[in-house]
């Protein structure tokens, strides 16, 4: 599915749920914040748009450790909070900042699983 695209609407739902800016979507996905409206406006108008490949594999990214996030901290505020502040680990680069690479996102995932299990990071 990411391979062929993610459709564009998952955009919509996933700020929708995660409450980002527009600017911290964009910089996640790796795409202008200008793209990004673009984006958003050709989703509500045609549910068939699709992402590119690359912008869908950053977008389950973002999606897939939101999700973790929200599931160690028990709480959207909490792990909101958290993804957006930055960290000693990263170099000083938020989670968000940092999930914009695979390394990032593993970096970010191993942070997690160090909290869920106590070890804080």
């Amino acid at each position: 599915m990411i391979a062929a695209g993610i459709p564009a609407s998952a955009i919509v739902r996933l700020k929708q749920a995660t409450g980002l800016s527009e600017q911290q979507m964009a910089q996640t996905v790796g795409i202008s914040r200008r793209t990004l409206s673009r984006r958003i406006q050709q989703a509500n108008a045609d549910s068939n748009q699709r992402l590119t490949a690359a912008q869908s594999d950053r977008l389950y990214r973002l999606a897939r450790i939101v999700a973790r996030a929200v599931e160690v901290f028990g709480d959207e505020v909490e792990a909101k909070q958290w993804l957006n502040e930055p960290k000693l680990t990263l170099n000083g680069q938020t989670p968000l900042a940092a999930i914009s690479t695979e390394p990032g996102v593993e970096q970010v995932d191993l942070m997690l699983g160090r909290i869920e299990h106590g070890i804080f990071a």
